[in-house]
């Protein structure tokens, strides 16, 4: 606080907490002012500490901060905030086209050689979230380093995955970001704690039509730049129940992931070959711990929740996976709002007031036509 806007004495407590509230709004924590050089004597090697010289992004869109004073007169204050993004003032930016990003490259004749934590016993393993993160499945060995998987496309259209070494979740092979596109690095292995699902391969066969602006000029003397929109489209595109095949390169020390459509799926096919959906809810008055719904219907789905006392508040997530979070609109919504979803996870919830130990049955509801889109409806009553 004293780098950004001075020492305010009285008031240092009010502007953190303020500062705090801006920062978690935006999304941005704000860096020292004149930072060039830490203390030699404090050793912050082993801690997980970051000294921001500048403006840094939050890594989640809905965080906790801590706030701290500590006054003259001896007295010390702590709170926990938590909050998210407001995307009213601050847009998600827009995904970059395939064809723009910057691919690493990968060396197909080799060189050098993989350690010996880095070759499997027992093969590689697939592990992502069109099973919960919790089923991994070996992969075939094509020959020449090359390791196969077919994935069939679930009903969202878009699956994550990560690559196990010998189905150990200690040696976890991933990228250095998240929703990384085909062609990336390949890092790890890695401890499943260290990486989480923060890390993951990104199948996305959603239809995308982004557009860019490129500046022509006309010929002649008095050339006049004019932009013309260029579109590019998802060569991953497909429909629920489209087969893709995941293959792992590896040439000496070098490592790739790749995939590509398999063949086409039939029309209307859903994802029957895949493994079937579960749905869960989180809700405030249990920690937002999953409790796993009943299927009463084809797309019905329903759980019993014991409330707490006040304002109760849940989302619902598809495999218990906080990626694809279930969730309505407008924060503290009621019934009727429309929903978003399955995406990652966001500060909106529905709300639900009682008194502590009150029943309450909630339903859910969603429908999957062929092209993949999907209605959903999310209802509840007190028993």
């Amino acid at each position: 606080m004293k780098t950004n806007i001075g020492n305010c004495i009285e008031t240092s407590g009010i502007a953190s907490l303020i500062k705090t509230f801006h920062s978690i709004r935006w999304g941005i924590v704000c860096g020292n002012n004149h930072l060039n050089q830490l203390n030699p004597h404090l050793d912050i090697s082993s801690c997980p500490l970051l000294m921001c010289t500048e403006p840094t992004e939050q890594k989640l869109s809905a965080v906790f901060v801590g706030v701290s004073s500590w006054g003259f007169g001896g007295t010390n204050v702590h709170l926990h905030c938590y909050g998210g993004v407001d995307e009213e003032i601050r847009l998600p930016p827009e995904p970059t086209p395939q064809e723009l990003r910057p691919r690493l490259s990968y060396w197909p004749s080799g060189g050098g050689d993989l350690g010996s934590m880095s070759r499997p016993r027992r093969g590689f393993f697939i592990i992502g979230s069109w099973s919960g993160w919790t089923e991994p499945e070996p992969m075939e060995d094509e020959g020449d380093g090359c390791y196969g998987y077919t994935l069939v496309l679930g009903d969202t259209r878009w699956e994550q995955f990560q690559l196990l070494i010998d189905n150990s979740y200690s040696k976890v092979l991933h990228p250095q970001r998240y929703k990384a596109p085909k062609g990336t690095e390949v890092f790890g292995p890695t401890r499943q704690e260290e990486v989480m699902q923060d890390s993951t391969w990104f199948v996305d066969g959603r239809p995308n039509n982004t557009q860019i602006r490129a500046i022509t000029a006309s010929a002649g003397a008095t050339a006049v730049a004019t932009p013309e929109p260029l579109t590019f489209t998802n060569e991953d595109e497909g429909l629920p129940g489209q087969l893709y095949r995941i293959r792992l390169h590896i040439a000496g020390k070098w490592r790739t992931v790749t995939w590509a459509k398999a063949k086409e799926a039939p029309q209307g096919l859903l994802a029957l070959k895949g493994p079937e959906a579960k749905y869960y809810v989180a809700g405030s008055w249990n920690n937002y711990r999953f409790e796993e719904m009943t299927a009463v219907s084809d797309g019905t789905y329903t759980c019993e929740v014991s409330l707490s006392s006040g304002p109760n508040r849940f989302q619902i997530t598809r495999n218990g996976d906080w990626h694809q979070a279930i969730f309505p609109v407008s924060p503290n919504a009621g019934p009727t709002v429309e929903i978003e979803g399955p995406s990652d996870r966001k500060d909106r919830h529905w709300l639900v007031s009682a008194t502590a130990g009150e029943k309450l049955k909630i339903t859910f509801q969603r429908s999957i036509d062929a092209s993949g889109s999907s209605k959903m409806k999310v209802l509840w009553e007190k028993l």
